[in-house]
């Protein structure tokens, strides 16, 4: 197996926060990640379907180099938690 080679992080998507508290939690949860060295905050290079308006942020896995973008839930969007495609960022 190539050395490069990472198997996929345990992180899974969310299509939609149900209320601002399933968000909140989840923001706590990816702050806890972070504190506790399994993420790192990066920068935004391309927003979700060119989307400006809305909160994003990105986060790589430090284990798997997986690259995981936040859209903060602004209505009628309800937010996602989705790993990015490297070959296309803004889906």
């Amino acid at each position: 197996m190539p050395r490069s080679w990472k198997a996929p992080s345990s992180w899974e998507p969310i299509y939609g926060f149900t209320t601002p508290s399933e968000f909140a939690r989840f923001d706590q949860w990816i702050a806890d990640r972070i504190s506790d060295g399994q993420a790192e905050a990066v920068e935004v290079e391309a927003h979700l379907r060119g989307v400006t308006s809305q909160a994003e942020r990105w986060y790589r896995h430090v284990d798997t180099l997986e690259i995981w973008r936040l859209v903060e839930p602004d209505p009628p969007s309800r937010g996602v938690f989705l790993r990015v495609d490297p070959a296309r960022p803004d889906r």
